[in-house]
């Protein structure tokens, strides 16, 4: 393009030469020389100065020239790019300069981000980026898959390639697809035989990991009964909770190398872990809690273990050895010791045979250790008397079992308390829910068994109710239906951390005589017929002329003849009974049971209410309570006796 000034200056020289050629001639010839045409057609006054020449309008200043931001993603994952801007490509995106951009990360599952690149170097990972653009820029994202393979309970499918992404749904499935030397990154949730779940599930060679830094807390490995892992070639175990097998994990094949890291080991009908065969084995950063037998079973085969910084509590035996090679502490295999040894009831260092133990520089209930018989509670059982455990450098816990015994409470009418001693991190809550009333022959429905572990600070209050179960309604003019029975609720700062149902109560009124209901095992109270039992909390239905309904944890119950049973958060009283027709029992129990009917029955109390018992049709029995538990692996059952509720709190 022309530029304007270069227009101007040509229609000047050639007005100039316009001017030049009308003139007189040179006076000195008839043709006029180079040097005077030049200086005749363009004088230098007409030629505008340098300054004056207009800059060239149609070139955009610098500062509109569109940038360009290049984002490449390497491996499982994708990147949010703010604001869009305009595409320039594939990974392009154009921006005026001066705009302030955000990359956000998302990783597929079992994925995380490994790093960035360009202006994002630096960034954590995980963590969105944000920067300014003043010049084109790239940046590279990396995400990187934290197993060989993945398999995810929750929203896997054994049809999937079990890749980042694809996880597959079982780990029975996936032990079947893994090589040697592969690792199976198992994501949250609960595998056991209702998930397809196979056990024991033999891992050889193949490893285990769930979240280390909760130690498994919601990554559950839960079997029926059998060994729950089997154990065998090199391998790791870690961040997994596993519970409910005759030993969690069991290694019985000679030469493995296991490495059990960061696990919660609990609720094993034998052992939380057995060694039986000669290997070389390390179990570091444990939980190994409230197993039937032994947390630690050390027993044949001589096994070369280095035990360190693992917590081994509250079972009879913390650690059985009958072998040489267990080292937790300044032994052959250079255990720093770290480990705590309390609560176990019968012993924690359990020694079978006249092996040299290694144990210095660990925790117990006492410093030093007591030595005493088998069961005593002693720290040290010897079955000879020489040679013995070595434990110097041992410390007394933060909360030793001596400082810190169960406490037992029983039903008194009235909401009590505990307190955290200080000290302890942990509280083991048992608590069983009352039973629902009985009538004549029938018999009120039982409640339930709530067990669970729950985390604490010293000082902190627990308020405990203990539900009470009605006493025996005598039969009135047609017969009159019994009581609910209370719920028995542990909670804490209103938060409910454990509560077992109470049972419905039963009826002896001419057909609709029936046993009331047991509790629920779940939140919700049980229903009778078309009266729903309560949820979320709520108390249960009744039906006017009836049996009242339950109370809950934050509502009461409705009321029908018999008055529903007040919440938790009321104080949890129990529903006045009918009192025509020369019925004589009792209220609902203590602990929201709900007021038995002049004819019908009462439904219990609990999480949530049961139902008061319904007339239509016949058959229908009152509702139990609903019951929950905070905590990693609770259990909830039905308790195997009628009677009033009780908890015991157990600080570790």
């Amino acid at each position: 393009m022309t530029k304007p000034w270069g227009v101007l200056a040509s229609s000047l020289l050639w007005l100039a030469a316009c001017a030049s050629s009308s003139s007189a001639p040179d006076a000195g010839d008839g043709t006029p020389d180079a040097g005077d045409v030049d200086d005749a057609t363009v004088p230098d006054a007409s030629v505008p100065p340098d300054a004056t020449v207009p800059p060239d309008a149609t070139v955009p200043p610098d500062a509109l020239v569109p940038l360009q931001l290049t984002v490449t993603v390497v491996g499982p994952g994708t990147v949010d790019v703010s604001p869009a801007g305009t595409s320039c490509g594939a990974g392009c995106t154009a921006y005026d300069a001066a705009t302030t951009v955000t990359l956000t990360p998302t990783a597929l599952s079992a994925a995380v981000v490994q790093g960035w690149t360009g202006p994002c170097a630096g960034t954590a990972p995980g963590e969105a980026c944000t920067f300014t653009l003043d010049a084109d820029a790239a940046v590279e994202l990396t995400f990187l898959c934290t197993g060989d393979l993945v398999v995810d309970q929750v929203n896997g499918d054994d049809a999937a390639s079990g890749a980042c992404g694809a996880p597959f749904k079982r780990i029975t499935h996936a032990l079947t697809v893994a090589t040697a030397g592969q690792t199976i990154r198992v994501l949250p949730g609960t595998y056991d035989a209702a998930n397809g779940e196979v056990f024991p599930l033999t891992a050889t060679g193949v490893s285990l990991v769930g979240d280390e830094p909760t130690r498994g807390e919601a990554t559950i490995v839960a079997a029926a009964g059998a060994v729950a892992i089997q154990a065998a070639g090199t391998l790791t175990i870690a961040g997994l909770t596993v519970r409910g097998g005759s030993s969690g994990v069991r290694v019985n094949t000679a030469g493995a190398a296991l490495t059990l890291r960061r696990n919660r080991l609990t609720g094993n009908s034998d052992a939380g872990v057995w060694f039986a065969a000669a290997g070389t084995h390390e179990v570091l950063d444990n939980l190994i809690h409230a197993n039937t037998v032994r947390g630690v079973a050390h027993i044949s085969g001589a096994p070369s273990v280095k035990y360190e910084g693992n917590q081994i509590y509250d079972q009879q035996i913390g650690v059985e050895t009958n072998s040489n090679g267990a080292d937790f502490g300044g032994g052959a295999l250079g255990s720093a010791g770290g480990n705590q040894l309390y609560c176990n009831t019968r012993n924690d260092l359990w020694l079978a045979q006249a092996e040299v133990l290694a144990a210095q520089g660990n925790a117990f209930d006492h410093a030093p250790p007591t030595v005493g018989p088998d069961g005593s509670g002693h720290d040290v059982y010897l079955h000879t008397t020489t040679p013995a455990a070595t434990t110097t450098g041992a410390t007394i816990v933060a909360a030793p079992c001596t400082a810190g015994p169960a406490a037992v409470f029983a039903y008194t009418g009235a909401i009590q308390t505990f307190t955290v001693p200080a000290g302890y991190t942990e509280v083991l809550i048992d608590a069983l829910g009352a039973s629902g009333g009985h009538t004549g022959s029938y018999v009120g429905g039982f409640g339930a068994s709530v067990t669970t572990a729950v985390p604490v600070t010293g000082g902190d209050v627990l308020q405990i109710l203990v539900g009470q179960q009605p006493a025996l309604q005598a039969g009135g003019l047609d017969g009159c239906g019994a009581s609910g029975g209370g719920g028995s609720f542990v909670v804490r700062a209103g938060a409910p951390l454990a509560v077992a149902g109470g049972g419905g109560g039963a009826a002896g009124y001419s057909s609709y005589s029936i046993n009331g209901a047991d509790a629920s095992l779940t939140g919700d109270g049980v229903a009778s017929g078309a009266l729903l039992g309560g949820t979320g909390g709520a108390g249960g239905a009744s039906v006017a002329y009836e049996g009242g309904g339950g109370g809950g944890l934050t509502g009461a119950g409705a009321n029908g003849e018999g008055l529903g049973g007040q919440a938790f958060a009321s104080g949890g009283a129990g529903g006045a009974r009918a009192t025509s027709e020369s019925c004589t029992g009792s209220n609902g129990g203590f602990g929201g049971g709900g007021g038995g009917g002049n004819d019908l029955a009462g439904g219990g109390g609990g999480y949530s209410g049961g139902a008061g018992q319904n007339s239509s049709p016949i058959g229908l029995r009152a509702g139990g309570g609903g019951s929950f538990a905070a905590g990693a692996a609770p259990t909830i059952t039905l308790r195997a006796a009628h009677g009033h509720g009780q908890v015991t709190i157990t600080p570790r």
